[in-house]
């Protein structure tokens, strides 16, 4: 079976100029790695119209997986979701786990004082309308969930346009999924290291990849004022579980001894 794989890339600021598009780049560089090179990148404005016939003839080329960027939140232009739902013929309708995940979101948004209140305003809640027959993905980052939908031999990921959201939802809730295509293997652990700043962690996590082909290493944010130690999610992929395993836990103990030299520093 041929495999094709495209990304659609959504967002006025994209076109503007205003925002560089770095999601392309990295989520081009991921699939690769997945034995997914990707085909086409396309970059389109927010209308609901052109978001509903990006994804259509993307299905009319046989495409294997379609990766989506952007328009997920609770503003007025977010409006991927309605583009999907459009696509398919289908409706938006409140699911109740993306609720929950959206709920959830904003009780621990309150707890650490980020927001004043963990009310589902109708800008909240509507992040949690998605097509009928689609499944909400989890956000361990932001507040919006992302989208899985089958549409013929189609897999539609929707994914936030924020890069952290997007990085940690695609490598959580995506790529163990779509590795199945080529017969590899991916394993993920979230790890807590021994340092409070990211700006240092950054060029340690650099020297433990140091170009390592199936490796991925990223600190996951928390707010700037926390006083919490970093968590690091480590991503492995590779031919057998076996390896993938093994490179796993080598590149834990790796991390995890340089950083408690570097906190005794």
């Amino acid at each position: 079976m041929t495999l094709r794989v495209e990304l659609l890339i959504i967002g006025n600021e994209i076109l503007s100029g205003h925002t560089l598009d770095t999601n392309s780049q990295w989520l081009a560089q991921r699939l690769f790695e997945l034995a997914l090179p990707v085909n086409q990148i396309q970059v389109i404005e927010d209308k609901v119209d052109l978001i509903a016939i990006a994804i259509q003839e993307s299905q009319l080329r046989d495409t294997t997986v379609l990766v989506t960027s952007g328009g997920l939140g609770p503003t007025f232009d977010d409006i991927t979701a309605e583009g999907l739902a459009q696509a398919i013929g289908s409706t938006l309708e409140l699911h109740p786990l993306a609720l929950e995940m959206v709920a959830n979101r904003y009780k621990t948004l309150k707890s650490q004082n980020i927001v004043e209140t963990e009310e589902i305003t109708p800008a909240r809640k509507k992040m949690a309308l998605l097509p009928k027959g689609a499944t909400p993905l989890p956000n361990s980052v932001g507040s919006a969930p992302g989208i899985e939908f089958h549409f013929g031999q189609t897999q539609i990921y929707c994914l936030p346009g924020v890069p952290e959201e997007l990085y940690a939802m695609f490598m959580a809730a995506v790529a163990p999924k779509i590795a199945s295509l080529t017969n590899t293997v991916v394993l993920q652990e979230i790890i807590q290291v021994p340092i409070l700043d990211e700006s240092k962690l950054a060029p340690i996590i650099d020297s433990v990849m140091n170009n390592k082909t199936g490796i991925y290493i990223k600190s996951l944010p928390r707010p700037y004022q926390s006083r919490k130690p970093l968590r690091v999610a480590i991503t492995v992929t590779a031919k057998t579980k076996r390896r993938a395993k093994s490179q796993l836990e080598q590149v834990s103990k790796n991390l995890l001894k340089i950083t408690q030299s570097h906190r005794q520093t």
